[in-house]
């Protein structure tokens, strides 16, 4: 079993969050991926309806090794005290409809083909989406979805969607970042609920930029 130190990889998000604390272990295709979290950040158990309608509404593409948040929020949600995360951190593996394994070609083809990705129509996408967290009482509209910055390392996306769900009606931004790390497609992702433009700003510059040392 090969050990991998994603160091980078989360060190962007880690600009945006804080310090680094405690270390949580995610495996794919028998690799080690060896993350530090920000200062009072815990994983979110698995077994909440919250983390099953997230992974319902990301899809069987994407194989998630983690959600995390502030500690706070992790154990409310647990503890039946609140419905829903408005902020999270998430680190999974990419594949394509439900099969995940290396990628041999190198991160420069892997990244130029994110890159070139054309979606499906946003309307199918969202029906889509839709079907799948139904029976969670939860519904999506408004979807919105761009390449926001990228290099030879990596590809950088910003989804936007109203959320209806959980007891709330939100405005939501997700900012995804992939790229290959031991010839495995992976994915970081920063959830926020609604988010202020300035701030959003400055977390892509952020993002790119940390991203930029892949």
């Amino acid at each position: 079993m090969k050990k991998v130190f994603a160091s980078k990889l989360i060190g962007a998000v880690l600009l945006l969050l804080g310090c680094r604390a405690d270390a949580v272990e995610t495996t794919f295709l028998n690799n080690t991926f060896n993350i530090s979290l920000p200062e009072n950040y815990c994983v979110l158990n698995q077994d909440t309806n919250y983390y099953k309608f997230t992974k319902a509404a990301f899809g069987n593409s994407v194989n998630f090794g983690f959600i995390a948040a502030p500690c706070m929020d992790t154990k409310a949600l647990e503890q039946g005290n609140i419905r829903r995360l408005s902020h999270y951190i998430a680190f999974t593996q990419i594949g394509i409809d439900g099969n995940y394994g290396y990628f041999k070609l190198g991160r420069f083809v892997y990244v130029n083909l994110a890159k070139a990705f054309k979606s499906a129509p946003l309307d199918r996408v969202e029906n889509s989406v839709n079907r799948r967290i139904a029976p969670f009482g939860a519904k999506v509209s408004n979807l919105g979805y761009k390449l926001q910055s990228a290099s030879d390392s990596y590809a950088l996306f910003l989804a936007t969607v109203n959320l209806n769900g959980f007891g709330a009606n939100k405005k939501a931004n997700l900012l995804g970042i992939t790229t290959l790390v031991q010839e495995i497609p992976v994915g970081l992702y920063v959830f926020d609920e609604d988010p202020n433009e300035t701030k959003t700003k400055e977390a892509i510059k952020l993002l790119s930029k940390a991203a930029s040392s892949f």
